[in-house]
């Protein structure tokens, strides 16, 4: 067949065809997480990857996206190769049984099951815990240990979120994976000593990389026994985003068994604003209509900054692209809460 007989397409058309959709955002409620983006809430058609080394509070930081966006009459899915029921539960989010859900699955012949119930549900946040921790179907009934090494589970969790991947695209929600973190020997003397399991295929297939760093302890002033810890405190870094500038930090603080502050990352923000001035035992707290009031200590501010998250969310939300320029050219590390 030449040239002439081969019937061409449109290229406008084509175009028009294939072209992605627009970017669409939803607000979460989750301070630190709708951040990532700016200020603009969760990114809807993308995927995240969210990894740190254990223990640092990628199940917590999720679980507390999730009860946010229940709260405000939003659907998600949470799944989890070990249950996290205790957790969810210490959390509050057994009395959002109507926008929540939680489900075990250790194979991917269920997560794929899964993932195609939830593409044609009213969910809009699909969590994967975690993308390491999932296993071939095959090995629960036959084959050995030898059959399925390394670079077979990395295939086909590549094929997964290759098709995964496509598909969200197309609707508007959010997947999130949460993957481990290994050592990482080839690194050198100033490199990074851990990095994402799983090779280059999850970082390529995500939108949005998110790693959890930081690991200060947050000591209780609130019963006065300072050598109880209660919390960690970090930031949330991106290495690459679609959304957003990349190689951002943002302030991030998590409770044990409370999730997510809010209250942290909005201090952070009246500090920047000038909001909140002072130092030592005594603050000054205004909203910059005049009226100035005076409080005694961190627990003081933070009771000041609670009372008056309404008021700040919509300050923020103002101010969130200068302040996320702020915090891409210095991070959180300039401000001492």
């Amino acid at each position: 067949m030449g040239l002439k007989s081969r019937k061409v397409p449109n290229l406008d058309e084509l175009i028009k065809d294939l072209k992605a959709p627009e970017p669409t955002y939803l607000l979460t409620g989750c301070v630190p997480f709708d951040l990532l983006t700016g200020g603009r809430g969760m990114a809807l058609h993308s995927s995240y990857m969210l990894w740190c080394d254990r223990g640092m509070g990628k199940s917590s930081l999720m679980l507390s996206v999730c009860r946010s966006l229940a709260e405000r009459k939003h659907k998600s899915l949470f799944v989890a190769s070990e249950m996290n029921s205790k957790l969810a539960s210490d959390m509050g989010l057994d009395s959002h049984s109507d926008y929540f859900a939680l489900v075990g699955c250790t194979t991917y012949s269920d997560l794929e099951n899964l993932f195609w119930a939830f593409m044609e549900s009213d969910r809009v946040l699909m969590v994967i815990d975690s993308i390491t921790a999932v296993v071939p179907s095959k090995m629960q009934t036959e084959g050995s240990i030898e059959d399925y090494s390394i670079g077979v589970v990395s295939r086909i969790r590549n094929d997964f979120l290759r098709i995964l991947n496509g598909n969200i695209q197309r609707v508007e929600k959010t997947v999130v994976f949460l993957n481990q973190a290994r050592a990482d020997f080839e690194a050198g003397w100033g490199g990074e000593k851990i990095k994402p399991e799983g090779g280059y295929s999850n970082e390529h297939y995500a939108n949005v990389i998110v790693q959890i760093r930081g690991d200060a302890k947050v000591q209780d002033i609130v019963t006065g026994e300072s050598k109880k810890v209660v919390g960690k405190v970090g930031y949330l870094y991106t290495t690459k985003n679609r959304s957003a500038l990349p190689f951002v930090k943002i302030p991030l603080q998590l409770f044990f068994g409370k999730g997510a502050s809010n209250v942290y990352s909005l201090t952070h923000y009246a500090l920047w604003r000038g909001l909140i001035e002072g130092s030592g035992s005594w603050f000054e707290c205004n909203l910059g209509d005049g009226a100035t009031e005076r409080v005694q200590g961190r627990s003081g501010r933070n009771t000041w900054v609670r009372e008056h998250m309404p008021e700040l969310r919509v300050l923020m939300e103002q101010d969130v692209g200068e302040y996320f320029s702020y915090l891409s050219a210095n991070g959180h590390d300039a401000i001492k809460v």
